[in-house]
């Protein structure tokens, strides 16, 4: 509000919510279980602390290499804060994975 001698004049309330900044952490407790051409991928929920906003999903990134030649690449996204565990199928036996 503008104020003169006379006191304080109108105010107007304005609301705004500022963005969201990228999460602090990594989720916790990621752990890998693999059988001979499936990895399964489990995490939990991060802290409410290191949210920076509201979650929205998480991204899974692997890369599978047989002898210094790359065979898969993929990111993949879930789609709700609720998913903490994904299974990746169709895996090459005996390739050394790498999962983000």
């Amino acid at each position: 509000s503008a104020i003169n001698s006379a006191g304080d004049g109108a105010s107007l309330l304005i609301n705004q919510i500022t963005d969201s900044e990228v999460p602090k952490r990594a989720p916790p407790n990621f752990t890998l279980s693999a059988t001979d051409t499936s990895i399964e991928v489990n995490w939990s929920a991060p802290n409410a602390d290191d949210l920076n906003g509201i979650l929205t999903g998480y991204i899974v990134t692997y890369y599978g290499y047989i002898i210094d030649t790359e065979v898969r690449n993929e990111t993949l996204n879930t789609s709700s804060e609720d998913d903490q565990t994904f299974t990746l199928y169709g895996l090459q036996e005996y390739t050394e994975y790498f999962i983000s």
